[in-house]
């Protein structure tokens, strides 16, 4: 019971409501760390320790905070993640120990890459609990920042982190910091003040910001070539001032052109995850997880004319102008869209 704690809900009617001090102390009863004290070798669930103290030393750059991390995403771990996702875990299980001055350098390093790690082997896929790597760094970021700070002392140490951050998170970020004061949901209430990241002048600024920048993006040609080009669209739709038609007018252009038009198609076409559930009368199923191909075209009509969308990628796959794959792209997200048009999903 002194090496398994739980034990004593049993044996000893204690019980233990939390966990992450036993996997910042790496010790055998967390799960994390289990598996190492059985192997010649740290389990691939966790990142060394050696390792995680660089990170966390606070003599280290954000350059080399930065150059570790994009080493750790080419690196596959346990379940198919990078150690990248891992290395996120455990700076967050540590975050309530790491001082403000590093919790910044750590921040800024990481907003600054954050659309590097939006990796989609780091998702969670079917019936998997994990979320992913965006979901990560908002973890990370409470982990360090919640109950040791006021609102005023987050939001400027938050605020000076998100200033060089990338294109996709500085938009998530400034929508979360905004939804904290006007819910998209009806039925949520605005954020208590202790969950609220910023206060409401910056994200208001950052707000500001954010459309700035997708603005840019789509002067410089970079939006379609983002990781996450569908979110940034339906951002910059809900950033836009009423009936202003920015994002109709970029994807009327965009549509022109055929290169353009496949990165739309792609950028819509998405995955679904299935399981083989077995029949009536005794057939058998399987725990094999599926992959399919998902159009999500839901809302599309608020950003581009649906007709003529549909109208180019038909008049696209008899072009010579793209090549196989790209074609390959076009086909499977019309096959997809099909049957969303008959109710199916």
């Amino acid at each position: 019971m002194r090496l398994f704690p739980q034990l004593q809900n049993v044996f000893a009617n204690m019980s233990y409501s939390g966990t992450r001090e036993w996997a910042r102390q790496r010790r055998v009863c967390s799960s994390e760390h289990f598996d190492t004290y059985f192997r010649f070798s740290v389990s691939l669930k966790t990142i060394p320790k050696a390792e995680l103290d660089y990170l966390l030393d606070a003599s280290r750059t954000v350059k080399e905070i930065q150059n570790r991390v994009r080493e750790a995403i080419g690196i596959t771990q346990a379940e198919g993640r990078t150690k990248a996702a891992y290395i996120l875990d455990e700076l967050t299980t540590h975050g309530p120990n790491i001082s403000f001055e590093h919790g910044e350098k750590l921040l800024t390093a990481l907003f600054g890459m954050a659309d590097e790690l939006l990796l989609d082997q780091d998702e969670g896929r079917g019936f998997a609990s994990y979320g992913d790597n965006g979901l990560r760094l908002h973890w990370l970021l409470r982990s360090i920042l919640r109950d040791r700070t006021t609102l005023e002392e987050r939001s400027e140490l938050l605020g000076r982190a998100v200033a060089a951050a990338t294109l996709q998170w500085h938009v998530d970020f400034s929508n979360s910091a905004w939804e904290d004061y006007y819910p998209s949901n009806p039925d949520r209430e605005p954020s208590s003040e202790a969950e609220t990241l910023t206060t409401e002048a910056l994200a208001e600024q950052l707000r500001g910001q954010s459309l700035d920048m997708l603005r840019t993006a789509a002067a410089d040609g970079t939006m379609l070539s983002a990781k996450r080009p569908d979110r940034l669209l339906f951002e910059w739709d809900r950033l836009q001032s009423d009936e202003a038609g920015e994002v109709i007018a970029y994807t009327t252009q965009a549509l022109e052109d055929d290169v353009k038009l496949c990165q739309l198609a792609s950028a819509f076409l998405g995955k679904s995850y299935s399981h083989g559930m077995g029949g009536f009368g005794g057939e058998p199923g399987d725990l094999v997880q599926r992959e399919n191909d998902r159009a999500q075209v839901n809302g599309i009509d608020r950003l581009l004319n649906v007709d003529e969308f549909r109208r180019r990628l038909s008049e696209t796959l008899q072009s010579d102008a793209l090549d196989g794959q790209q074609k390959s792209t076009i086909s499977r997200f019309l096959t997809a869209w099909d049957p969303r048009d008959s109710g199916e999903d």
